[in-house]
């Protein structure tokens, strides 16, 4: 099982098909394994290269935050594991943070940029206000129900919906069983490992509790912040 070595965590990825290398950044709380479609699909032209974040999946559980330059740096280590000197980089949602971290960071590596379902704000302007609104109001359960309402078409076979969230429950994400976070996290990222369910923002959080995920400031471009 292949690993990328970072200096507190290992990062498992994997490989398939041959061509230009494609490198795929799932979103948060969310595997490798989410690709099951795509990767097939484009492993019929391109080298695909997929990983789990920290926290998730098969990747090493380290205590603290997770900010997005973490994992830009941790996406790099995977394509230099991967022994890739550039490749196409397709992120999805909080993937696609860390793919625009990993542009801005090393523009040398990126020969393109997929974004899915991603978003970015000019410096000051905050996101994610009514997720987290919405967190402080219904259960945990309640909300993923709702997620899986909103990422599915009325048309999606009842079986692909299946088929996912098998997955999603067979993956482990951040939080369960792992060592406390630092002092700086939230106090809801602090509860027992049996509160932080699947879909918890937990270590992916900002210090000040809302989902900020925070980027290193490179000029000209002005993008420091990313919320859902």
């Amino acid at each position: 099982m292949p690993f990328a070595h970072r200096p507190d965590a290992r990062i498992w990825w994997d490989q398939s098909g041959a061509g230009d290398p494609i490198l795929l950044i799932m979103g948060h709380a969310y595997g490798a394994g989410m690709w099951h479609r795509t990767t097939p699909e484009l492993a019929a032209s391109y080298r695909v290269i997929r990983f789990d974040n920290r926290g998730v999946g098969r990747s090493s559980d380290p205590p603290g935050l997770y900010p997005v330059p973490l994992l830009a740096d941790d996406a790099l280590a995977v394509l230099d594991a991967a022994g890739a000197a550039s490749a196409h980089v397709y992120g999805v949602s909080l993937g696609g943070a860390i793919a625009l971290q990993l542009a801005l960071d090393h523009p040398g590596r990126v020969r393109s940029l997929i974004l899915g379902c991603t978003a970015a704000s000019a410096e000051g302007v905050p996101r994610g206000a009514l997720l987290t609104r919405a967190r402080s109001l219904l259960p945990a359960a309640a909300l993923n129900r709702m997620a899986w309402e909103l990422l599915y078409g009325p048309g999606t076979p009842a079986s692909r919906r299946a088929e996912d969230q098998q997955i999603v429950r067979r993956t482990r994400c951040s939080g369960r069983g792992a060592a406390q976070p630092a002092a700086r996290a939230p106090a809801r990222a602090r509860q027992p490992a049996r509160r932080r369910r699947h879909g918890d923002p937990g270590r992916f959080r900002g210090a000040g509790g809302a989902p900020r995920w925070l980027m290193r400031k490179h000029e000209p471009v002005n993008y420091q912040r990313f919320g859902d």
